[in-house]
């Protein structure tokens, strides 16, 4: 499919991630156990978790697969789809 032109938006998100991003902001000790790839997104999503104060050390890289994508857009009847792209560094 086809996004127009400035309707995509890059976040770090992901139910895991958003769940110890919360429990870190509610004093709680939490960390996510997860694998990026050596690549763009995968810096990206690790200065993310850095800025949300969870701990980076639970966090692999793996040298081979990229990391994890999810594109979200509209379906036809206004819902979300979900494309999850693959395989990636958080399958392995």
């Amino acid at each position: 499919f086809t996004l127009p032109a400035g309707n995509i938006h890059r976040v770090l998100g992901g139910s895991p991630a958003n769940v110890a991003a919360t429990a870190r902001r509610l004093g709680a000790h939490a960390a996510l156990a997860t694998c990026v790839g050596r690549d763009a997104f995968g810096a990206d999503a690790v200065a993310g978790l850095a800025a949300l104060g969870l701990p980076l050390g639970p966090v692999a890289h793996h040298a081979a697969l990229p990391t994890g994508r999810v594109v979200v857009s509209e379906a036809e009847t206004g819902h979300p789809r979900y494309e999850i792209l693959g395989p990636v560094a958080w399958d392995r």
